[in-house]
């Protein structure tokens, strides 16, 4: 099974950081890179793991937490 990840931070070092550390360790794994909430929102593909920053700009984790939970979203949130 290939997992489909988001990974959303508003600081392109931090997003790269954990996608090289999330390659190291999984082959099996599709990663997709976000720099705001906004623009995780707005995506229209479904995550098995979505891991958003702690703080960001606009929508922070807990909003978009809860929007992803009003959307149906029944994947894992990681913060």
């Amino acid at each position: 099974m290939t997992y489909k990840i988001a990974v959303c931070d508003d600081e392109q070092i931090f997003v790269d950081d954990v996608v090289v550390k999330i390659k190291e360790r999984s082959e099996q794994c599709e990663i997709y890179e976000y720099t705001s909430g906004e623009e995780l929102l707005n995506s229209m593909l479904e995550f098995n793991i979505i891991s958003p920053d702690i703080e960001m700009t606009g929508i922070n984790r807990i909003n978009a937490a809860f929007v992803l939970h009003e959307r149906g979203y029944d994947g894992m949130v990681i913060f």
